[in-house]
């Protein structure tokens, strides 16, 4: 994918494996598939021996422990409610963990998280940033429905699905919009369905570095939903932020800086 690729794009700051995964999850008939993937396209395989699960059926729970331990197929009607909880990350001392709560009217499967991706300014992948000016959160999420054909099966996009998303400090739940922008020219299937960005320039900086979570809510056109709260997602250091320098009564550019820094005055100001 155009907008995914990691060659040559990825910061120096990155430690493979050092994020809080998104769950991409399947639905072969009535069997469950996920997958476990890491910010920077990387596989976790340990995320699923991790992963508890919580399933419900109209209300009713009917399992609860280890999603290693839930072999049988998912129920083949009524209202299906599928929480799954994976601690399985520390970030500098921060415990992260992946919630995917799912809710769908069986056999109609729901949609899905596809891939989610962080850019700076300098359009590096990464999830840490000294400054919100110019970086872009990059989103693939999809509805696709299982097509069984005799010994095997193929899956098909169904369209109608909407993507929403918000932001939180670490641990807070107070949640507040961020605009997603779907751009259709960079659809594709079967591996990512369709591609959002969102700005990140409306989140002011704070005086202390800080981690900020994640909810993204996909709902397909019957009202079947995926919603997944990544925590932590992404953390802006301490520096000075773009909302902050508009309100100053004095400009720092660029920021960051590297070898130079400018220092505009108002008119009134004498020095």
């Amino acid at each position: 994918h155009p907008k995914f690729s990691f060659d040559k794009t990825t910061a120096s700051s990155v430690i493979f494996g050092n994020n809080v995964p998104i769950t991409v999850t399947g639905f072969e008939n009535n069997k469950l598939k996920i997958a476990n993937k890491g910010r920077y396209g990387e596989t976790r395989e340990a995320d699923y021996l991790a992963t508890q699960m919580v399933l419900k059926q109209n209300g009713t729970s009917i399992f609860s422990g280890n999603l290693e331990d839930y072999t049988t197929n998912l129920p083949s009607s009524g209202e299906i409610e599928l929480t799954l909880t994976n601690p399985n990350t520390l970030i500098e001392g921060v415990e992260g963990k992946n919630t995917t709560i799912i809710s769908y009217n069986a056999p109609d499967a729901p949609p899905t998280l596809q891939h989610l991706q962080f850019r700076n300014s300098s359009n590096e992948v990464t999830n840490t940033f000294d400054s919100t000016l110019g970086a872009n959160l990059r989103i693939a999420a999809g509805d696709f429905k299982y097509n069984n054909n005799g010994a095997s099966g193929y899956f098909t996009y169904e369209t109608g699905n909407n993507v929403t998303l918000s932001y939180s400090k670490y641990n807070q739940n107070n949640w507040t919009t961020l605009t997603l922008t779907k751009y259709s020219e960079y659809f594709q299937m079967p591996a990512f369905g369709d591609y959002y960005e969102a700005s990140l320039a409306s989140i002011g900086n704070e005086d202390n570095n800080v981690w900020f979570d994640l909810k993204i809510i996909c709902t397909d056109a019957n009202g079947n939903t995926q919603e997944q709260i990544i925590s932590p997602a992404f953390k802006i250091n301490g520096s000075l932020a773009v909302d902050e320098s508009k309100n100053a009564d004095f400009l720092i550019y660029p920021n960051p800086f590297s070898d130079q820094l400018n220092i505009s005055l108002p008119k009134e100001v004498h020095v």
